[in-house]
């Protein structure tokens, strides 16, 4: 397992046990964007324990790999939208962020939602 990307519970002669971070943790989630888990995420990310920028980085790392890189982009516009209201990001970020709206899908902005489009809004 790469450095920092888990939490190791416990290792036998031949099992690792390990947890996702909470980076990898929210993006684990992000990447499925049901409502409930955008909440999760905010309050994980409420911790401290989790940077922007790192998340940033690592979700760019994540999405390379997925099927459908819009729709994880989407969500990951809508986690920073709720991360805006809540004050737990900058504006600099936030505005880095909304710069890229359009390429992920979103016409008015990530306060929309990841599945603006289809079901109307929020």
């Amino acid at each position: 397992m790469k450095g920092n990307n888990h939490i190791l519970i416990n290792r036998w002669s031949h099992i690792y046990l390990g947890a996702l971070n909470l980076t990898d943790l929210i993006i684990s989630k992000m990447f499925r964007k049901a409502p409930a888990y955008r909440e999760d995420c905010i309050a994980a990310f409420a911790t401290g324990q989790v940077k922007a920028e790192k998340l940033l980085e690592r979700y760019s790392e994540a999405a390379r790999y997925d099927l459908n890189p819009e729709k994880v982009w989407q969500n990951f516009g809508y986690l920073v939208e709720g991360l805006h209201e809540e004050q737990l990001i900058n504006d600099k970020f936030y505005q880095k962020i909304s710069g890229h709206q359009q390429s992920w899908g979103f016409e008015e902005g990530p306060s929309k939602g990841p599945e603006s489009r289809s079901a109307g809004g929020r």
